[in-house]
């Protein structure tokens, strides 16, 4: 084979992930709801707004309540599953959300799912390039591949029973 046409593989797939059974998209979302809610908690008992007044027990109660209406909603848009497709190739590993949308189209579905249903079809993607990469974790039993590349520079690899082993070697073949 001569240097100018040089073989490119490509591995592609899509996946359905489990919300609350994954380990990584669990953690990931407790980050996200966590962060805020928990820093709110703080800024509270910091001040001692917390202590001094019970409207700020309403203030919490509700901010619960909201947090406890958007994780229902967002089981009931995503139907506790995380739809991802993955491309493993030269240049890196992209992640691409794929697009999600409620199959009712009920008026109280539309006020319903306003939030979640605008964030569920925002299609978000990231590529992590092999020069990025820092370490690789290799779990085959959850056929889940943890890259790490610099500050906060992470992405979790999804694989199917089919392709855990075939993304695995190109994985160690690209990072050594």
């Amino acid at each position: 084979m001569s240097e100018n046409k040089q073989f490119r593989k490509t591995v592609e797939w899509r996946i359905h992930i489990p919300i609350f059974r994954n380990r990584p998209v669990r953690k990931q979302l407790e980050t996200a709801i966590g962060l805020p809610f928990g820093m709110l908690l703080l800024v509270l008992f910091s001040n001692g707004t917390f202590t001094k007044s019970l409207d700020t027990i309403y203030i919490l109660g509700l901010v619960s309540s909201a947090l406890l209406l958007i994780a229902l909603n967002a089981m009931l848009v995503f139907r506790r599953t995380y739809d991802v497709h993955f491309v493993v190739n030269d240049e890196g590993v992209l992640y691409e959300s794929q697009q999600v949308q409620p199959k009712n189209d009920s008026p109280t579905s539309e006020i319903t799912f306003m939030g979640t249903g605008l964030l569920s079809r925002a299609r978000q993607s990231a590529l992590l390039e092999w020069s990025e990469v820092k370490s690789v974790e290799y779990l085959p039993e959850k056929k889940t591949i943890l890259l790490r590349g610099g500050f906060a520079r992470k992405m979790a690899v999804f694989c199917t029973d089919q392709n855990y082993k075939e993304v695995e070697a190109f994985i160690a073949g690209k990072v050594g």
